[in-house]
């Protein structure tokens, strides 16, 4: 992810979850918005869940303004009528369910389509000479 603009300063950020995984349901872990734990410079959210064998979930806050990019970390899960497994991605156009068919890692990145990003340099602060 590019930062929104040129020339930020670094940022390096912490935070320590209550719980390691967030259980069928999903949990904000970055994002620019209020609430976030850890805070990014850019128009994207991350949402992460362990979603527990036969458990069902929709995507949080659909939005059409975003791309839903889902990565699943561990598992099987059904989207629709795929199959999405360990190592697979997949782009939402529309706001599907997400079935476990076993107990299933997913990272969830909601990335506003229209975002503005730095063309200069992929990470704030980094100067090459």
């Amino acid at each position: 992810m590019r930062p929104s603009e040129n020339d930020l300063p670094p940022q390096v950020q912490f935070h320590q979850f209550e719980t390691i995984f967030s259980e069928n349901s999903w949990r904000l872990s970055a994002g620019n918005i209020t609430d976030s734990p850890l805070k990014l410079r850019v128009e994207t959210n991350i949402f992460d869940i362990r979603l527990q064998k036969d458990n069902i979930v929709e995507i949080p806050e659909w939005n059409e303004e975003f791309i839903n990019f889902i990565y699943c970390f561990n598992g099987d899960i059904k989207i629709g009528n795929e199959n999405v497994s360990k190592g697979d991605s997949v782009i939402l156009k529309e706001n599907l369910t997400l079935e476990a068919i076993t107990e299933s890692d997913l990272d969830l990145f909601q990335i506003k389509k229209d975002a503005k990003y730095s063309e200069t340099r992929m990470f704030s602060g980094n100067k090459f000479h």
